[in-house]
């Protein structure tokens, strides 16, 4: 659709996002208009997973729904009604649709029903779809050694399961790549032995990692992450880090890769207070006072000393009118990585009990998860500085820093090796892949793209995945 708010000739694109504006000026969120959802940074269309559950000849009726029964666990669950003279096999469906989708669009779990829920305009009523029962089969093979004992416990605590046993499969019952992640490392603690995520793909049973692992097939534990013996001045940064850093240095200062976010705020706030705590917070957290310079053609951490840094913080008053435009300005503020520290803080005052504090942060020092943690902390020094005391809180075992030097040991006997394998795995691949495009590839990224959502036969996608290969 045309631009009204830029240039002649400008186009908009509609996101399929549903939101609206709230009496204090913020966006909330609605919603999508279609059934499109994004689920562990896939976007997905539900709809092209129900279509494919009812091309299996057991299923007349298909609805597919996120769902979030345990905080930070959020998975896909089909809910499906047999066809007349049929019966359900989950199994069978969780085959037909690895055979179809892509392995993030297979639901996690299925539920028959007899009939799907409607409300009184007969639409489907998600909100009675009813939550999976346990899925786990304790009734199944017993655990018959340590290592058996142990795993069976981790794959149940992970999942939240009552009981699991031998045979269970791990992404049968709701298992997926984060959760297989954190359960990498609950094992590393555990057994001592360091499994790798394909381990978990390939062996997704107890019984088949327990073998894997008494077999000898994982390796010693990686070296523990502990504060280390280090001057704060011209550090590395980490592989991540130097990935950030090089294209800041490539396409310039960009908020493209920043993190904002704004926390509407009831009660009087006192900025000098804020600033207080948000000083603490920054002493606290190394990584909130470090700069990134160039040192001897080398990007290095430079970490401020506490204390000896300007805290960030803007105070201004604003009008209710004046608040989207002021918070989209303050989302596009713009760090320089070799001077600034990371973290840009912006008090709008709205009225003496009415405010918000925009945080911005560069993502070179900070990722998504990164804000509760924040959050907590600068509630915390807040709460204490009100009170006119320091917040009590424990030293942190490690910081970034000392990270960066671990990661840097852990890679160190690999580095070269990796390098070979790659240089002979992208011989004589192009540099650039080359796309029928109808406009050229600009030299710098112009971050000016958008999405187009095309609906996808399930046949076609079949082709298309048999052609992949």
């Amino acid at each position: 659709m045309a631009d009204p708010f830029g240039p002649a000739g400008e186009r908009m694109y509609r996101t399929g996002d549903l939101a609206r504006w709230n009496e204090y000026g913020e966006i909330v969120f609605e919603g999508r208009a279609d059934q499109q959802v994004k689920l562990r940074g896939f976007r997905i269309e539900l709809g092209e997973i129900e279509t494919a559950l009812l091309a299996h000849e057991s299923v007349a009726q298909a609805a597919v729904v996120v769902r979030e029964d345990r905080p930070g666990d959020k998975r896909l669950v089909a809910y499906v009604v047999p066809a007349p003279g049929t019966r359900v096999d989950t199994e069978a469906l969780h085959r037909h649709g690895t055979d179809r989708l892509a392995a993030y669009m297979v639901p996690s779990a299925f539920v028959a029903l007899a009939a799907l829920p409607l409300t009184a305009n007969g639409k489907l009523d998600r909100r009675a779809l009813p939550q999976p029962v346990a899925r786990g089969e304790g009734d199944g093979r017993a655990p018959r050694n340590p290592v058996e004992e142990v795993l069976c416990g981790l794959f149940a605590d992970a999942l939240g399961e009552p009981a699991v046993s031998l045979d269970d499969d791990f992404f049968r019952l709701g298992g997926h790549s984060l959760l297989a992640t954190r359960l990498v490392g609950r094992v590393r603690t555990a057994l001592a032995t360091e499994l790798s995520l394909r381990d978990f793909f390939l062996h997704p049973t107890v019984a088949g990692l327990a073998r894997l692992i008494t077999a000898g097939a994982g390796g010693a534990p990686r070296p523990a992450l502990t504060a280390s013996d280090r001057s704060d001045d011209h550090l590395p940064l980490t592989a991540a880090q130097r990935r950030l850093w090089f294209l800041d240095q490539m396409e310039g200062p960009s908020a493209t890769y920043t993190i904002p976010f704004a926390v509407h705020l009831t009660g009087a706030v006192d900025p000098d207070v804020l600033r207080q705590a948000l000083a603490d917070v920054i002493g606290r957290h190394e990584v909130l006072r470090t700069s990134y310079p160039v040192v001897g053609d080398e990007p290095r951490q430079h970490i401020a000393d506490p204390g000896r840094f300007t805290v960030p913080l803007t105070v201004a008053a604003v009008t209710e009118d004046e608040l989207p435009a002021r918070l989209a300005e303050e989302a596009g503020h713009l760090f320089d990585l070799a001077a600034d520290l990371p973290l840009h803080a912006v008090l709008l005052e709205l009225a003496p009990t009415r405010s918000v504090l925009v945080l911005v942060l560069h993502h070179i020092a900070s990722d998504g998860w990164s804000n509760t943690p924040l959050m907590r902390d600068l509630g915390a020094a807040y709460t204490a500085r009100v009170q006119g005391a320091a917040p009590a809180w424990e030293p942190l075992p490690a910081q970034y820093a000392d990270y960066s030097l671990w990661q840097r040991e852990l890679l160190a006997d690999q580095e070269e090796s990796q390098l070979a394998h790659w240089r002979q795995a992208l011989d004589r691949l192009p540099a650039e892949v080359t796309l029928p495009t109808g406009r050229p590839r600009p030299v710098v990224a112009s971050y000016r793209g958008a999405t187009h959502t095309v609906h996808c036969p399930a046949e076609t996608h079949q082709a298309l995945s048999t052609l992949a290969g």
